[in-house]
């Protein structure tokens, strides 16, 4: 099953997901509390368990672009 192909999204569906997407930036800055706020917008945009699989991947990237940001 192609996970993009079989959804439409709303307006409303793109900004919950790029907010979502802000909030768990945020959270890796050292706001710990957004990132609640991030999985429960993409739980809503998407069914949890493929939100999680999509969430996991952007916390991943968040990671390595830290490391090679702060590396010294």
């Amino acid at each position: 099953m192609d996970l993009f192909s079989s959804y439409h999204f709303t307006p409303l569906q793109w900004t919950l997901a790029f907010t979502a997407a802000i909030c768990l930036g945020l959270s890796k800055t050292g706001f710990l509390g957004v990132s609640l706020l991030g999985i429960a917008l993409m739980a809503e945009v998407w069914p949890p368990r493929e939100s999680t699989g999509i969430i996991l991947p952007m916390l991943l990237c968040g990671d390595v672009f830290a490391v090679t940001f702060f590396a010294r």
